[in-house]
């Protein structure tokens, strides 16, 4: 919550919630649960697709240091999207378009907003109501749920498309979801997060490199 108010700092990030230690949580999912198999402790901060952790160390220093250090003013590619929604399914439109060579995998997440659930040790009344909460990953395997669909080498300035589709589940209310595409680049034999957006459900979103 400091982090977010923090106007230095609001637009460095995106936080995905992984609420995995209970079922009977209202912001559990499987999605949260195979994400956090690969979790050491709980609560555990990670960044960068879970490839450095702080454990469960959040302090507001720690997660800054992070931030400074792995934080580029520029991506390494740009992303634009759009996504709607008929019956369950919601279908994401993404494009990419390279800043850097390299070769990119892209993915989606469903994120949930304003999900109620009492928090063990809440000293007030905003620490139960939870945002950003992993519901879903498109693609039919953690890899491809965390890494993405593969769209090949890229050189600058080139652009690729892909199109992603994410059924919603009983209970997940559409109207306080939300989209995360994210785009991965490799790097010596495993992916990086390149950049990232958040796309409204019914909505789209434009080309930033930041």
């Amino acid at each position: 919550k400091e982090l977010a108010e923090d106007k230095d700092y609001a637009e460095k990030y995106q936080h995905v919630a992984s609420h995995s230690y209970n079922t009977d949580d209202p912001a559990y999912s499987k999605a949260a649960s195979q994400i956090s198999g690969q979790s050491r402790a709980y609560p555990d901060l990670s960044f960068n697709l879970g490839a450095e952790s702080t454990g469960n160390d959040t302090s507001l220093p720690t997660i800054k240091e992070y931030i400074d250090r792995l934080h580029k003013d520029a991506a390494d590619v740009g992303i634009a999207a759009s996504a709607g929604i008929e019956g369950k399914t919601v279908t994401v439109n993404v494009q990419i378009k390279a800043a850097v060579e390299n070769n990119y995998r892209v993915a989606a997440w469903i994120l949930e907003d304003d999900i109620e659930a009492e928090q063990d040790g809440a000293v007030a009344p905003w620490q139960n109501i939870h945002e950003n909460a992993l519901r879903a990953f498109s693609g039919n395997s953690l890899n491809m749920g965390v890494y993405g669909e593969r769209l090949g080498d890229l050189k600058a300035g080139e652009t690729a498309e892909k199109v992603l589709a994410i059924v919603l589940e009983d209970g997940w209310k559409a109207e306080n979801c939300k989209v995360l595409v994210i785009a991965n680049s490799s790097d010596q034999g495993r992916y990086d997060l390149a950049n990232c957006i958040i796309c409204p459900i019914g909505g789209s979103v434009t080309y930033d490199y930041k």
